[in-house]
């Protein structure tokens, strides 16, 4: 049994939004001088709050969005 919403393409919406999440975190976490007390950033944590909530406007926004992140990473781990 699933846990993602039933609509169209969310499995592959899922796993793009999970890499761009990925991607966004850790060039925050490199970036970041003082990694004591680090956040997530702002960004990352709407689309994660998105994810959760099963918003698909804001999920396949973010895809849209930040097609540049998941494009790349798409050829070599096609979605499942």
């Amino acid at each position: 049994m699933s846990n993602l919403p039933a609509w169209p393409g969310a499995d592959v919406c899922y796993t793009r939004a999970g890499m761009i999440t990925n991607h966004l975190c850790r060039s925050s976490y490199q970036a970041a001088k003082v990694k004591t007390g680090w956040r997530p950033p702002q960004e990352a944590t709407e689309l994660i709050d998105a994810m959760n909530r099963g918003d698909e406007e804001a999920i396949k926004s973010a895809c849209q969005r930040y097609s540049h992140i998941w494009a790349k990473n798409t050829a070599s781990h096609p979605p499942s």
